[in-house]
């Protein structure tokens, strides 16, 4: 990993920027979860509404704790007991969770602890959550290649880090944390 480029990213982050990188199974295009501004600008370039909420990666579960209903706590060993994993969880939320991360479902807060150590040392060391969607237009096809970026993405964004993604075959899975229904495979 270049230290210099991953460094850029985290600058790029702290300053409301746009990051590209690997993921499990495709490149990611994130922000810092809680900028909102940083958020609309990567909801216009991806062309998705607000509505579908975004998923957030973290490092460990104090980094989203604050947006978390506290009383449904007993349930989190689910998620913390499958971490680190491509399973992103549905925890229920607290009223003080983002609705620019939430969207419609203002109960659920979509969170992932990946397994992929770059993304998990980018948010320790950014110090809080990342937006986590794929880096592409929404209904274009994501990317596990650097090469297929769409050029609308590589031109709009601060920093790429063109490090591998981990080699799954399609995006995390996605759990209801209360019921265990899977909500996407």
């Amino acid at each position: 990993m270049n230290q210099q480029l991953f460094q850029s990213a985290l600058q790029a982050l702290r300053q409301g920027g746009l990051i590209v990188y690997p993921t499990e199974a495709v490149y990611g295009l994130g922000c810092a979860a809680a900028d909102e501004q940083a958020v609309a600008r990567l909801l216009q370039l991806k062309q998705r509404p607000m509505s579908m909420g975004l998923i957030s990666i973290i490092s460990d579960l104090q980094q989203i704790e604050h947006w978390l209903d506290s009383s449904y706590r007993q349930h989190w060993y689910k998620a913390l007991d499958t971490w680190p994993a491509a399973t992103t969880w549905l925890f229920p939320s607290a009223q003080a969770a983002p609705v620019w991360l939430t969207g419609a479902h203002r109960q659920r807060l979509a969170v992932r602890l990946p397994d992929h150590a770059l993304c998990r040392q980018l948010c320790a060391q950014f110090g809080g959550p990342i937006v986590s969607t794929s880096a592409n237009v929404s209904g274009t096809a994501t990317v596990s290649q650097l090469t297929a970026l769409d050029p609308r993405i590589s031109s709009a964004v601060d920093v790429i880090i063109p490090e591998p993604c981990g080699g799954r075959d399609k995006p995390s899975s996605i759990k209801d944390l209360l019921s265990e229904a899977i909500v996407r495979r």
